[in-house]
């Protein structure tokens, strides 16, 4: 039987080189993975509970089968609680062994378990959660591509460079709604959600993209259509929450929606508006109303994007859906794209005709015929 290794750390968030290290771990001990709050370092990126869903998700991506708790007690007595044989420390060079030696020297006055030490590979001996939040300011293409080299891509899912633009979004837009309860609780649960394994297309890139083409339409429009933006971007966060291979999923995002709004204290008509501007993104009718046009047409705005976006698009939906036989997904995917084609306009808003419609149609086209004479995109 394994003896038990306690590994604390704030892990905020998790990079390649705790996974690496629990990699190597693992098979020698039963991991304990313990989240502690670091007083040191008061300004967190992640709620501890969003922290352990992504090691979680790192861990399942690794194969290995460990514990992952939240501790708000000292270590020794974490280390009591779950029967540690031993506690594992991560180091990343010479400059953390003062530090880790008092806590091994307040462990042994306590009667704690041994401490052992861990080093990262020495590609990785840099690539640690201090450096990774230090990045995240410098929001641009080549920070990214190194979040994208320093983090496992469970995790580069939700800390890319969209994070501190959305984050700064969602908080706003909760400030004008006058909502109540921690925002950060709501937009991490989101974050979590767009950041699922199975999304490719339908992430936090797109609802940012879908944000942005609604703050366009905002900003040429005002209130002369008497939209309200504020409920429109909010059922906009929410309407592909949910994404799985069922049929409901619109309903099932528009529920959660009204859920979270009630319980924020959004009012409740407000709430009822938002949770049918969602369903309306099924895009089975067209929209009655002004919301739901300026919503809808958004979602869809990637179909009169450039050819370059549309083609990434579409190459995104194929990836989401690589599990369905190639001539079944043609097939499937040209009778959608040509249900778009047979409407009599593709946008229902004289904004969306206005700036998408012909871009739009050469996209479809373009597409149809390529799914037609068995090309992939």
């Amino acid at each position: 039987m394994k003896k038990v290794a306690l590994i604390p750390g704030s892990f905020d968030p998790p990079t390649r080189a705790h996974a690496q290290i629990w990699k190597e771990l693992a098979p020698l001990f039963w991991l304990v993975i313990g989240i502690g709050q670091n007083v040191s370092k008061p300004n967190a990126l992640f709620r501890p509970e969003t922290r352990k869903t992504l090691i979680e998700r790192v861990l399942k991506d690794l194969s290995i089968s460990a514990d992952v708790l939240i501790y708000e007690d000292l270590i020794d007595e974490c280390a009591k609680r779950v029967g540690a044989d031993v506690v594992i420390r991560g180091l990343r060079g010479i400059e953390d062994l003062s530090s880790e030696t008092a806590i091994q020297d307040y462990l042994d006055r306590r009667g704690g378990p041994p401490t052992l030490y861990k080093t990262a590979p020495a590609e990785l001996r840099t690539c640690s959660s201090t450096f990774v939040r230090g990045l995240l300011p410098f929001a641009g293409e080549s920070a990214d591509r190194d979040l994208e080299v320093l983090l496992p891509r469970a995790v580069y899912r939700c800390v890319c460079r969209q994070l501190p633009l959305m984050r700064a979004w969602f908080l706003s837009l909760w400030k004008d709604l006058d909502a109540v309860g921690d925002p950060h609780v709501v937009f991490e649960d989101l974050l979590l959600r767009y950041s699922d394994g199975v999304r490719e297309y339908h992430t936090l890139t797109h609802v940012q993209w879908g944000l942005a083409r609604l703050e366009d339409m905002r900003r040429e429009l005002g209130n002369t259509c008497g939209i309200d933006w504020q409920i429109v971007k909010f059922a906009y966060w929410f309407h592909d929450a949910i994404m799985d291979r069922s049929t409901d999923n619109e309903e099932r995002s528009a529920e959660l929606a009204k859920t979270v709004a009630l319980k924020a204290g959004i009012a409740h008509m407000r709430a009822l508006h938002a949770a049918d501007l969602i369903r309306s993104t099924a895009h089975r009718t067209f929209p009655s109303e002004p919301d739901a046009a300026a919503l809808v047409d958004a979602d869809l705005s990637i179909l009169g994007a450039s050819s370059e976006a549309f083609d990434r698009y579409e190459h995104q939906v194929r990836e989401e859906w690589s599990d369905v036989p190639e001539e079944l997904f043609r097939k499937l995917r040209s009778d959608i794209l040509t249900k778009f084609l047979e409407r009599p306009t593709i946008y229902t808003s004289m904004y969306g005709q206005t700036h998408w419609e012909s871009e739009a149609y050469a996209n479809l086209e373009r597409s149809i015929a390529r799914l037609q004479c068995g090309v992939l995109p």
